[in-house]
């Protein structure tokens, strides 16, 4: 079984994190859910507590693992938030297990592993890997998650949430993505889904962010103005408000400057 965390009571709201992450940097959401929702937020594989786990060779891999890892918690159905590269996995999940996601969000998340709206290609990134200190590597990419310098408090958590993986372990996720598309598939996510992140973010572009509005059949847009790739941290209340109306059901009116709802 993966590394867990697994806090409060009533319907099950589960947290999968991005590259260079863990459970760790999910503790604002952790804590703005937990007297309401049974919140459980898995490291993946190669990642925190879960450091000592192989990699995954692909993202139903490391899907299966975070669902094999729910059956053993014995929770059959749950809302799902998925970030950045944890969002490709959280996708996955509600592809395998349609059934079992009440709500998707898909934040600062993409459904194909290109890099062509990213701030440097994957191979980039694993070049920096192989020449410099993990922590170097991260602390760069995570300046860049943010639209304005983040504050030290910011960076802290983000360094703490890194702490698990290694040059080893990172290099093997971003691998595992290599070839991962399901751009094809979109129109199979029934559930509702809310697609947010910000019109600053350097690794997801809005025209993805739309491409995804666009091919889900009730789907939800959100784009914080503002905003870079890490908006529960660059603006938590912003970010907890919508993601709280849109698991609630009532997302229609969002952010007036950013939402959008499909219309019947």
């Amino acid at each position: 079984m993966i590394a867990h965390t697994d806090v409060g009571e009533g319907p099950a709201l589960v947290l999968v994190h991005g590259l260079f992450g863990s459970s760790v940097y999910w503790q604002p959401v952790i804590d703005a859910f937990r007297n309401q929702r049974r919140v459980v937020v898995p490291d993946l594989a190669g990642f925190g507590r879960s450091g000592a786990h192989t990699v995954p060779a692909d993202i139903p891999c490391q899907a299966k693992l975070v669902l094999d890892l729910l059956d053993q918690l014995d929770i059959e159905r749950f809302d799902l938030v998925g970030y950045s590269m944890g969002g490709m996995v959280a996708q996955q999940i509600a592809l395998m297990g349609p059934r079992r996601v009440g709500r998707l969000i898909n934040y600062a998340t993409k459904p194909v592993a290109q890099d062509t709206d990213r701030f440097e290609p994957f191979t980039g990134t694993i070049a920096r890997l192989q020449a410099e200190p993990l922590m170097v590597v991260a602390e760069a990419n995570i300046r860049k998650w943010f639209a304005k310098p983040p504050e030290p408090a910011q960076i802290d958590l983000c360094r703490h949430a890194a702490n698990g993986a290694t040059s080893e372990s990172v290099t093997a996720a971003l691998r595992a993505v290599e070839g991962w598309d399901i751009r094809a598939e979109l129109g199979d996510l029934k559930m509702p889904v809310l697609v947010i992140s910000g019109d600053r973010d350097r690794s997801i572009s809005v025209s993805t962010l739309v491409t995804q509005f666009t091919a889900i059949p009730d789907a939800r847009l959100c784009i914080l103005p503002g905003c870079g790739h890490i908006a529960h941290l660059e603006q938590p209340d912003h970010f907890l408000r919508i993601i709280g109306e849109f698991l609630a059901d009532g997302c229609e009116g969002g952010n007036d400057q950013a939402s959008e709802q499909k219309r019947e």
